[in-house]
């Protein structure tokens, strides 16, 4: 495809990418991903300010995945509910509820895409972690 953007600095090459991702985070890897799975026709780029995996809330985690842990009888309502009380009134609940809603499968998918969490007997490795009623965190 010729209407892509076209970036490039002096002394680089220059890329043609028909959607391009800001964020080598989580979202933004993630956003790539689907792009491309969504029409693999298109050049996919991402950008980021640190190598990947290496900034921000990725690094500090040092590689979690908030999610359900369906095993423990937690819901898509407990877990909105505990983002919800952690927030104190500052995240906006529509968000929090979209979130909470569609994470269930979250690493399923990304195991289909090669990630490896942590798993003790088979099973995911979830950790508590303060505010949460149930062990939500996955390691990788």
């Amino acid at each position: 495809m010729n209407h892509g953007m076209s970036l490039g600095f002096k002394g680089q090459l220059r890329h043609r990418y028909d959607v391009l991702v800001v964020g080598g985070g989580v979202a933004g890897l993630r956003a790539a991903i689907e792009a491309k799975e969504c029409a693999p026709s298109l050049n996919v780029g991402v950008v980021a300010k640190a190598p990947i995996g290496q900034a921000n809330n990725t690094y500090v985690s040092e590689g979690y995945l908030n999610t359900l842990n369906m095993a423990e009888g937690d819901t898509p309502e407990k877990l909105a509910a505990d983002m919800l009380k952690a927030g104190r009134g500052l995240n906006n609940r529509r968000l929090v509820e979209a979130f909470a809603a569609r994470i269930s499968g979250i690493v399923e998918d990304l195991e289909r895409l090669g990630v490896r969490f942590k798993r003790v007997g088979g099973k995911l490795d979830f950790l508590a972690i303060p505010g949460h009623t149930h062990p939500r965190i996955c390691l990788l």
